[in-house]
């Protein structure tokens, strides 16, 4: 199944719901990026991207995921708030250019990962070694179009998202 959503033009955009659309142009959700407080905004406008927090909607406003960042200060994490259950996501990057992101999920664990000059973002299940989603550039210019193919319906569309958009704003 292919989903289409549209990045802000900037990225540190509080913009309330940016609208995440399926192949037949039904709206199923939006997102929006967050601060916790108003030093946390002031932060990130000198250090692009120290601060990712993330809530997922579904089409009728409710939270379906929310992905608040953990300060560590050697390598990046998240907690992945889904239904009241609490997933990790954390740094397994060890070249800037090729990072990789470990998620556990439901006792299983997941890879995200984006290669240099790669226009795909991919989130592999490495007990399978299988594609489970990707998230694809469809235009290279700001506002940034993306498309998402669930190849395996193993993770949601608003985890996916969620995950996809945390990778693409930390690196882009």
């Amino acid at each position: 199944m292919l989903y289409y959503f549209t990045q802000p033009f900037l990225k540190q955009s509080t913009k309330t719901v940016h609208k995440i659309t399926n192949d037949r142009q039904e709206v199923i959700g939006g997102i929006q990026r967050y601060y916790k407080t108003s030093l946390q905004r002031c932060v990130d406008f000198f250090l692009d991207g120290f601060f990712l927090n993330f809530k997922v909607y579904d089409e009728d406003g409710n939270i379906k995921v929310e992905a608040i960042d953990r300060l560590t200060f050697l390598k990046d994490s998240w907690s992945i708030i889904e239904d009241g259950n609490h997933h990790l996501l954390k740094c397994a990057t060890k070249i800037k250019t090729h990072p990789r992101y470990i998620f556990s999920y439901g006792g299983n664990e997941f890879i995200i990962q984006k290669n240099f000059m790669d226009k795909y973002i991919r989130i592999k299940d490495v007990s399978t070694d299988k594609v489970v989603s990707e998230y694809k550039y469809l235009t290279l210019v700001p506002p940034r179009k993306a498309a998402i193919h669930i190849i395996e319906p193993t993770l949601s569309i608003y985890v996916t998202i969620c995950l996809c958009l945390i990778l693409s704003t930390k690196y882009d």
